[in-house]
């Protein structure tokens, strides 16, 4: 049993060793591409929702 844990340890940390982190730059600019990307799609909504508000307020109204 412990050199089934043992084995698995060190197979763990065989692979941690393969990681390839980003750069402090990537990571900014990724992180920076994410928010915009969010802050345009949460204008996007924003507009659509008032647009269905918009016509649905007067179709409510017209009626």
């Amino acid at each position: 049993m412990l050199d089934r844990v043992t084995r698995y340890t060190r197979e763990v940390w065989a692979e941690a060793r393969k990681i390839v982190w980003l750069s402090r730059r990537q990571t900014l600019i990724y992180s920076l591409v994410v928010v915009v990307a969010v802050a345009v799609l949460a204008g996007c909504m924003y507009a659509f929702d008032e647009l269905v508000n918009l016509i649905s307020h007067g179709i409510i109204t017209a009626a």
